[in-house]
């Protein structure tokens, strides 16, 4: 009956055992399902941010190759200039010598050459304002220039850290996503076992409510005993109680022949006593007796 008792416990406590096991797997389920819909927002945020840095590297990559065309188109702007000025300086040169001509010829062409030579420094004039425009044009070209330049390094130094910040996020988005497929595997795995541990203890339940029912069987069979047995102890009680009675009548009985045992025993010991003596007398008679016939 203990040890069935005992077993009824076990079972119990393995059974309350297995559902605390089931609710706190399923709490752990709980929490990574919220873990994983957090990453999933996270990874969808990610993402969103993705596409936001793609679109920006593409922009950068438009504005990158719309300065590089106009970089072309001040190039050759900047050399047609200085073809311009070069000619502007090689005019004025040609102007400069054919006045130095001039002065050499006769009174009666100076007049005619001194008129070409107003109009030919008014040509020298006009070029060398537009040699100095052209130079003017030149350096702001070249200004411009550096400034394409410099936005350009500054485009690419952009581009260089869009595409590590791309790379980044990609890994980190491989890496979160790794992360949400082994919690996802590890809160299948769990729900399988505690699945598979709920089965058992739903089964141990089961046979440990078999075997309760049987020890209730053979415990309501041992109380018919026990209610037979204590019958029969009262009935064995009755008769010890009557043979006790009879037991004290034989216990007076022999304690009134144990006096009398007593009694005969001390006139034995008397009776010995005198026989006793008696032999003492008759073997210092006979030592008497002797001692006489050995003087005759």
């Amino acid at each position: 009956m203990v040890s069935s008792t005992r077993t009824t416990e076990e079972l119990g406590a393995r059974v309350r055992s297995a559902e605390a096991l089931l609710a706190s797997a399923r709490e752990d389920i709980g929490r990574a399902e919220a873990n994983a819909e957090k990453l999933r927002q996270e990874v969808a945020a990610q993402q969103d941010n993705v596409k936001i840095k793609v679109a920006m590297l593409d922009s950068a990559n438009d504005t990158i190759a719309s300065l590089k065309a106009e970089i072309v188109d001040l190039q050759v702007e900047a050399d047609e200039a200085r073809r311009a000025a070069e000619e502007a300086e090689a005019a004025l040169a040609r102007e400069q010598q054919q006045h130095d001509h001039e002065d050499e010829e006769s009174d009666g062409e100076k007049t005619q050459l001194r008129q070409e030579a107003q109009a030919a420094e008014s040509a020298a004039a006009a070029a060398r304002v537009e040699l100095t425009e052209a130079q003017s044009r030149v350096k702001e070209l070249e200004g411009q220039l550096r400034t394409k330049m410099d936005q350009i390094s500054e485009k690419d130094r952009m581009l260089t850290y869009v595409q590590e910040e791309v790379d980044r996020v990609q890994v980190l988005f491989e890496k979160r996503a790794q992360m949400l497929r082994d919690e996802r595997d590890a809160a299948r795995s769990d729900a399988t076992t505690v699945a598979t541990a709920r089965a058992v203890a739903e089964s141990r339940l089961a046979e440990a409510g078999s075997r309760i029912d049987h020890l209730m069987a053979e415990l309501d069979h041992a109380r018919a005993q026990l209610e037979d047995a204590a019958l029969q102890l009262e009935e064995q009680r009755r008769a010890v109680a009557s043979a006790n009675e009879a037991a004290a009548a034989r216990g007076a009985e022999a304690a009134r022949l144990g006096a009398r045992v007593a009694e005969v025993e001390h006139e034995m010991r008397q009776l010995l006593e005198a026989v006793e003596r008696q032999k003492a007398s008759s073997a210092h008679k006979m030592r008497q007796l002797a001692s006489l016939l050995q003087d005759l």
